[in-house]
């Protein structure tokens, strides 16, 4: 079972980091972090390290940013889809019994009260083009890591839709929908549970 856990300080926050899989952890498991190996996250998480990554300007960038993609992308969605209501999620979500956790970005609500994840992901040029791709259909694939990160998401709160909305450039918006893809999701789920530590 899932609970929501409203933190009042970031330690208590990275205290029930260091007890989970999250969904920046989870590609780890599955051999593809550009930011840690599956042995760095194991020690990690059985001796209770803190597992922040260095916080660069990009990602400090993308923080102060994170609000106006947001905006813009639920703008977005809406003039396709209409009406939806974006709410910032402030709470860390945990499956204790499996231990998976995260803290994610957005909330959408359309008006038939179906829940969607918005992903917020804030991108260079140059690292787009590098790292993205573009599938058979014209669509846009994130990095491996980042399609896992929304898979996570999506299994630990049941939700069956996701987004994401990647600010290219600093001027171009890109609105990537992703369903919830169950195999993956138990996969993620069987693979967290094997890496109980303590």
């Amino acid at each position: 079972m899932t609970i929501r856990i409203a933190h009042k300080t970031r330690e208590e926050w990275l205290a029930d980091r260091k007890k989970d899989i999250t969904s920046t952890d989870v590609s780890a498991l599955f051999g593809v972090s550009p930011y840690k190996s599956y042995r760095r996250l194991w020690e990690q998480k059985k001796h209770g390290h803190d597992d922040s990554i260095y916080e660069t300007e990009r990602m400090r960038a993308g923080l102060y940013l994170e609000s106006g993609i947001a905006s813009w992308a639920i703008d977005e969605l809406k003039r396709e889809h209409g009406h939806i209501i974006g709410e910032k999620v402030d709470t860390y979500e945990r499956d204790e019994a499996d231990r998976m956790g995260s803290s994610f970005d957005w909330i959408l609500i359309d008006c038939n009260g179906q829940k969607m994840i918005l992903e917020i992901k804030n991108v260079d040029a140059y690292m787009f083009k590098r790292n993205w791709g573009i599938d058979e259909n014209g669509g846009i694939v994130a990095p491996l890591h980042i399609e896992l990160q929304l898979q996570h998401q999506l299994e630990l709160t049941g939700i069956d839709v996701g987004y994401f909305g990647v600010l290219v450039g600093g001027n171009s918006l890109n609105i990537v929908m992703r369903d919830r893809n169950r195999r993956v999701g138990q996969n993620i789920r069987r693979r967290s549970e094997e890496r109980r530590v303590g």
